[in-house]
């Protein structure tokens, strides 16, 4: 009797399309939990190129067709623009200073720009289970936003330059209503693509 009567032409292609999403996932994992020491130990070292060229080589990954998710692209857009005024806010604010700030000091500097793209390329992929939960998700930011900033200031690539309650309290809620967005956003793009 063969084993794979009754079931669809589709039906057998389901382990190589699993076996491919999970490699995917897990090179997303291995490179997104890498990017943020490369990124902060480097800015504080004053090498900046690492952690530039990790986030690009997530990038390129992603671009081939076989390990895009649909709404990639838009929150790649979305994270780099809103990231990137979020942290030149800080900074002219003068509440945080970043270690490596290139040849433009008023504006984020080019690793924080890379962890931004780096988080983007996360949203579909390590971190795709958040978006069944964006409220908690969302809620836990509040204190896990304000905690990688103060990581960052003590292996030298951030200095709190305003009040710490104050500053960590505005970028958590920042970092909260912008993920419950994001989280919220992905998954209306990645389901509206599976209809």
């Amino acid at each position: 009797m063969n084993p794979n009567a009754g079931f669809s032409q589709r039906a057998r292609f389901l382990p190589r399309q699993w076996q491919r999403q999970h490699w995917n996932r897990f090179v997303n994992v291995l490179v997104f939990n890498a990017l943020w020491p490369v990124c902060v130990i480097g800015a504080a070292k004053g090498l900046v190129w690492p952690g530039v060229l990790l986030s690009l080589a997530l990038l390129a990954w992603h671009l081939v067709p076989l390990h895009r998710v649909r709404g990639d692209g838009v929150l790649v857009l979305l994270c780099l623009s809103v990231g990137t005024l979020l942290d030149t806010l800080w900074i002219r604010l003068a509440w945080l200073d970043f270690a490596s700030p290139g040849p433009y000091p008023l504006w984020a500097p080019l690793w924080i720009v890379a962890l931004w793209l780096g988080f983007a390329l996360a949203l579909n992929h390590s971190l795709q289970w958040l978006q069944r939960w964006p409220i908690t998700a969302a809620t836990s930011f509040i204190f896990f936003a304000p905690f990688s900033y103060f990581m960052a200031s003590r292996l030298g690539a951030v200095s709190w330059t305003g009040d710490f309650l104050i500053t960590a309290l505005v970028i958590g809620i920042s970092w909260s209503v912008l993920m419950a967005f994001l989280l919220t956003l992905a998954r209306r793009m990645r389901t509206s693509g599976e209809q």
